[in-house]
């Protein structure tokens, strides 16, 4: 209870804390007169302690309550007098914010305010907020009251919003919503608070709908002033996982920016989105919408690089490889990475746009299979009763296509043009050291480690000659988080002659204590029983050896183990 954390001053002993226990009991059974009277008979006796002057002044805010409505005059300007004579302090920020509140009925603005507040409580917001409004253009609008005419703001735009399913809405309501929306950015509230993380998920709501401009409304808001709650992902009774407010309103802002917005947009977009990303690295839409700012920004390199990881992360999505072909040089790959678009959707109004973009990109060597995919746009556009693309009725006056006719386009088509496109995604990804820790004759398998949680195992035909347990070797490799953890594909590997990488392992020389047929050594390397026997060690022998990382799964955590020794002298 804000009493206790009265800030009031005084000292409190055990008969002012049972007094204020008695005076507060009171109050909230309903008998406030008489809870009253026994805080004024303990405020005399107690003048200067804290409890008993927070649970009297609760007493006289109740009566100034009852009174507010009453025909009687007299009464309330006697309990507001006896209110503000109160010696309460701003740092008890609850108490005094309702003392500031209910203070104000000592004049007639103070008294419409609270008239706007309980129509409000009854459902009237739109009643409500023509009062604050017509306060706030006299210019007396308290501090008290801006909090209130918010809410109603909020209530009534929630209204419009549950009306429509926030789409389908008429213009009369969208109008007042836009204007509500307006109306409580003039106010200058701020957050972190409820009502403006309430009023940022309506202005979204809106703006996905098409029906308000984010941009100019995020401008003036600070993107940093959110709850904890709203950094938070909502997790649904069916399972599902919905992001958080924070998440979805600054890639919604990141995506507007990127498609309309002016460059102090995209830059002020940018800030935002990459905060957000560190939080959320795993929304790949942040990604998508990093790579289009970047690249309006001209960071053109910067965005390729992270286009890649965006394709590798989303191969079989046609917008992705749209997103790579914008940004690589080379035509021929940008070709070749519509072409891939393409063989990963055949939803012909999804990908309208990169199919006339294909279309515009193969016209010089296949006329005819540009015009079919130009004309399958025109088509699909008009059986599903939408406007043709401007772009498409433009291309249908190039020479290209008047003087062709269309030629069938096959799924193989696409595959014949779209090879580049692999082979640019392999050749992006950086080559690293790996080292074999195990070799199956039997079965001609290898296993190679790259780094902690990044290994994987590989046929023997993949190097030029049979492969060595300790062999430092050059990959390539591609790793995608599964359902079950992260998976890794072999794409190239050659051998090399550098040492083994520190992060990977070590060689050793030590002396080493054997038990139960395993060994260990002073710095912590494990030798397991099979390379003991092997190398016919015994307790306190000095060995050298090679020893790798290995993951400890019964006592999780990482380690090093020997996967070769022999025995040494010192």
């Amino acid at each position: 209870m804000p009493f206790f954390a009265s800030t009031s001053g005084g000292s409190s002993t055990d008969r002012t804390k049972e007094l204020f226990r008695e005076i507060t009991r009171l109050r909230k059974s309903g008998q406030v007169a008489e809870a009253y009277e026994l805080g004024k008979r303990a405020r005399a006796e107690f003048p200067s302690d804290g409890w008993i002057l927070g649970a009297f002044a609760w007493c006289v805010i109740e009566l100034v309550k009852r009174h507010a409505n009453s025909s009687n005059g007299d009464d309330l300007n006697r309990y507001l007098s006896e209110l503000a004579d109160l010696p309460v302090q701003a740092s008890d920020e609850v108490l005094f914010a309702q003392r500031e509140r209910w203070l104000s009925l000592a004049d007639e603005t103070g008294r419409e305010a609270e008239r706007a507040r309980q129509i409000g409580r009854q459902g009237d917001h739109d009643g409500a907020i023509a009062i604050f409004k017509r306060i706030a253009d006299a210019g007396k609008l308290r501090e008290a009251d801006r909090m209130s005419f918010g809410w109603e703001l909020c209530h009534a735009t929630q209204r419009v919003i549950k009306a429509g399913q926030g789409s389908s809405l008429a213009g009369a309501p969208i109008g007042k919503a836009r204007r509500h929306i307006s109306d409580y950015f003039k106010l200058g509230l701020s957050g972190p608070d409820l009502l403006h993380s309430r009023i940022a998920q309506q202005a979204l709501t809106l703006a996905k709908a098409g029906h308000i401009k984010i941009l100019p409304l995020v401008r003036m808001w600070d993107l940093q002033s959110f709850r904890s709650e709203d950094d938070e992902r909502f997790r649904t009774n069916d399972g599902k996982t919905l992001p958080a407010l924070s998440e979805s309103l600054v890639n919604f802002v990141a995506k507007d920016a990127a498609a309309h917005g002016t460059e102090a947009d995209v830059e002020f977009a940018l800030v935002h989105l990459e905060r957000v990303s560190e939080r959320f690295p795993d929304n790949q839409w942040l990604k998508m919408n990093h790579v289009k700012l970047l690249s309006r920004l001209g960071r053109v390199d910067e965005a390729r690089s992270l286009a890649v990881e965006f394709v590798r992360a989303k191969s079989r999505e046609f917008w992705a490889w749209d997103l790579l072909g914008d940004l690589v040089e080379d035509r021929a790959t940008q070709l070749a990475c519509f072409a891939k678009a393409l063989t990963c959707s055949s939803d012909d109004i999804f990908t309208s746009k990169i199919r006339l973009k294909f279309a515009e990109a193969v016209a010089e060597l296949y006329p005819g299979e540009a015009r079919a995919e130009v004309d399958r746009v025109i088509e699909a556009s008009r059986e599903a009763g939408h406007n043709v693309p401007k772009r498409a009725e433009e291309l249908t006056h190039r020479g290209w296509y008047l003087q062709t006719s269309p030629q069938p386009v096959t799924p193989s088509f696409y595959d014949k043009l779209s090879g580049p496109a692999d082979e640019y995604l392999l050749a992006q990804l950086p080559k690293q050291l790996a080292v074999i820790d195990h070799v199956n004759f039997k079965r001609k398998l290898f296993h190679y480690i790259v780094d902690k949680g990044v290994d994987g195992v590989a046929p023997f035909n993949m190097l030029r000659e049979p492969p060595k347990e300790g062999q430092v070797v050059c990959v390539q490799v591609d790793t995608v988080k599964g359902s079950d953890g992260p998976r890794t594909s072999l794409l190239s590997i050659e051998q090399s002659d550098a040492r083994i990488p520190g992060y990977l392992g070590r060689t050793f020389h030590e002396e080493v204590r054997v038990n139960n047929g395993m060994g260990f050594t002073a710095d912590g390397i494990f030798i397991p029983p099979p390379v003991i026997a092997a190398g016919r060690v015994n307790d306190c022998d000095v060995v050298e050896g090679i020893a790798l990382i290995s993951f400890d799964r019964r006592r999780q955590r990482w380690g090093l183990k020997a996967i070769k020794v022999r025995c040494g002298s010192d």
